[in-house]
């Protein structure tokens, strides 16, 4: 596999008569709706305490034999408790703020479960199937396309009225009973993945089931500093909504992984465009330098992998350019606070 896209992959921030500008602007009028009925929820929560110490310590062995100095990365944590990375099935339509989010999401239960040892329960403890870690992405893509006031066959939703759907109307696991999909938890039959997206028929169909599993949590981050200790201390991964395209730069000096494949510093690619939404796995100190890691739902196009490395200048400059917000406490226990009535 190339480290080039030799296609036009699915993306989906926005729409596409929108240019970059309208829909930051757009983010932030829904940023700003959500503070006014529930400001609790983008204000930072208190850092859960790690109670599985010796899962820590896992994962930061295998992050040291990928050659990882410090920081954190929710790859490793995955493969700590799975045995592998994450792997999921590939984004066909535009659906990538709910497509990546699944991911973060994941990743997230993964931190409250196995590593805060909270009283809660994962959707199901499978990779594939039913019985799937991650909640079906469908839901959130409606429900997010709704409070953006977006209707039909069409593609595309935003990052913040995704994550006040992911906050207002909840998660629904794959193994609700009465749901039907080709794949679990990203369909690949296109046309049913846009019925989900097109109207409410579905959603309120497994409204009950969904509103049991909410986002508690969830911040803007502007700098990389913030991300980083978002990441290694709070361990809250984030989506990052732009149309930012990335290239394979240099390869780096010293940085192997486990298997001796070389690691590449992606840049940006000023000649394309990408209206995407990416999943924010990681940031890590190699050779005293610090780098994010992406992840992306496109499947293997980056070195052979579905995850990339950027620079801590790199991000810098995308984060402020970006929308960018945390996957941070979930309700996992099914009796979440009630949404405020507006």
């Amino acid at each position: 596999m190339t480290s080039e896209l030799t296609s036009n992959p699915p993306m989906g921030w926005g729409l596409q008569f929108q240019t970059t500008q309208q829909k930051l602007d757009d983010e932030t009028r829904a940023r700003d709706e959500l503070a006014e009925i529930a400001p609790e929820r983008l204000a930072r929560h208190t850092a859960k305490q790690v109670f599985n110490q010796e899962l820590l310590e896992k994962t930061k062995s295998l992050m040291q034999q990928d050659g990882i100095e410090s920081g954190f990365s929710f790859l490793h944590l995955h493969k700590a408790i799975y045995g592998e990375f994450p792997s999921w099935k590939p984004q066909l339509i535009g659906s990538c703020v709910a497509s990546g989010d699944k991911e973060t999401t994941a990743a997230r239960c993964l931190a409250e479960v196995f590593l805060f040892n909270q009283a809660e329960s994962l959707p199901g403890s499978a990779l594939t199937g039913e019985n799937n870690l991650s909640f079906f992405a469908p839901f959130n893509y409606r429900a997010g396309r709704k409070l953006a006031g977006i209707n039909g066959m069409g593609d595309g939703s935003l990052c913040m009225p995704h994550i006040r759907g992911k906050m207002q109307f909840g998660h629904l696991p794959c193994n609700t009973p009465g749901l039907q999909s080709d794949a679990f938890p990203e369909p690949q039959m296109q046309t049913n993945y846009k019925l989900w997206g097109a109207n409410d028929q579905l959603l309120n169909k497994h409204a009950d089931s969904a509103k049991k599993f909410v986002l508690l949590e969830s911040e803007k981050v502007r700098t990389p500093q913030d991300m980083f200790t978002l990441h290694a201390e709070h361990f809250k991964p984030a989506n990052i909504c732009s149309d930012w395209a990335f290239k394979r730069g240099a390869k780096h000096p010293s940085w192997r992984l486990a298997d001796g494949s070389p690691v590449y510093i992606w840049e940006r690619d000023t000649r394309n465009q990408w209206a995407h939404n990416m999943s924010r796995m990681g940031y890590v100190v190699v050779s005293g330098a610090r780098y994010a890691i992406i992840k992306n739902t496109w499947g293997p196009f980056h070195d052979g992998r579905d995850w990339f490395v950027i620079s801590e200048t790199t991000d810098e400059a995308w984060l402020r350019k970006a929308e960018c917000q945390t996957v941070g406490d979930m309700a996992l226990a099914g009796n979440p606070p009630a949404w405020p009535q507006e």
